[in-house]
């Protein structure tokens, strides 16, 4: 059953920082975006859960904001998935678009988009940043154990170098195997 594998995923991922002496930079992160994904998963309001989905993509994968964050975002969304192989159907960047660009326009009042609209992107929006969620878990370990306790500009420049060089040389460089 897919739903207990992603929750076994995320309680491997969470049991090493239930009780740690010091919370990592990237445990924080993951802990952030779980955060908003549950926040959004339970919100009523089809908007204000897009947005929280999108706060929980761009706390997992960015470290500081950047202009052209709608090309960005949806890039680094389809490295990451691709990555990770969960982009089979190589829709993922054209997703990620429609969803960033439906939270900017939610955000900051342009073309306001129709309930079933809304909805639609909010189930997008839920997809891919459970997937990202779950990738992240994968992710994490990697950079934590090639960069020690990696920083929010560490964290910009491995996503960067992922959307350009792909991920087996974060693999290589942490010691685990893609």
């Amino acid at each position: 059953m897919r739903g207990s594998y992603e929750l076994a995923v995320f309680g491997s991922a969470l049991t090493p920082i239930v009780d740690p002496v010091e919370i990592q930079h990237l445990d924080q992160r993951l802990i952030d975006a779980i955060n908003w994904f549950g926040d959004a998963a339970t919100d009523s309001n089809a908007s204000a859960s897009i947005v929280k989905y999108v706060s929980a993509i761009e706390r997992l994968f960015f470290g500081k904001f950047e202009p052209g964050r709608t090309k960005i975002f949806a890039g680094r969304v389809t490295s990451v998935l691709d990555a990770f192989g969960c982009d089979e159907n190589h829709c993922v960047h054209e997703q990620a678009l429609a969803v960033y660009k439906t939270r900017s326009a939610l955000v900051h009042g342009d073309n306001f988009p129709t309930e079933d609209e809304l909805h639609k992107i909010e189930r997008l929006a839920a997809a891919l940043s459970r997937m990202c969620l779950l990738c992240s878990t994968q992710l994490y370990p990697m950079m934590s154990q090639a960069f020690d306790n990696p920083d929010p500009t560490t964290l910009e420049e491995v996503m960067k170098r992922i959307g350009i060089e792909g991920l087996d040389w974060l693999a290589e460089a942490s010691g685990f195997s893609k």
